[in-house]
């Protein structure tokens, strides 16, 4: 169920910010860019995540430590390249997909 979670119900709530944000970043506007993808995530965990705990609290059923340490890594991560000035890169990207990939992996 974890996965079902982190891979189709985060794709299709995530939708809508890509399309916004490769809109913004054809517009050439990284604050636009950057506020779409962390104003959407702050408001997933706020208030998507804090409701469906009020609604029924319950307890993870599998050890996330693996899963938790990667995810604060990679928003590490995100934090200083969006700091930095970075060129864009497909080295980037395809970095980020592949962090993605080996969280998946790791789910299993």
């Amino acid at each position: 169920s974890i996965v079902i979670g982190v891979t189709v119900v985060a794709l299709g709530t995530s939708l809508p910010e890509v399309a916004g944000t490769i809109s913004a970043a054809r517009l050439k506007k990284p604050d636009l860019v950057f506020g779409n993808i962390f104003g959407s995530n702050l408001f997933n965990i706020g208030l998507v995540g804090g409701a469906s705990i009020i609604i029924q609290p319950g307890n993870i059923e599998s050890d996330v430590t693996i899963q938790m340490f990667m995810m604060y890594f990679i928003s590490l991560v995100v934090i200083i390249i969006s700091r930095s000035t970075v060129k864009r890169s497909p080295l980037v990207g395809y970095s980020m997909l592949a962090a993605y990939a080996l969280f998946i992996v790791s789910l299993f």
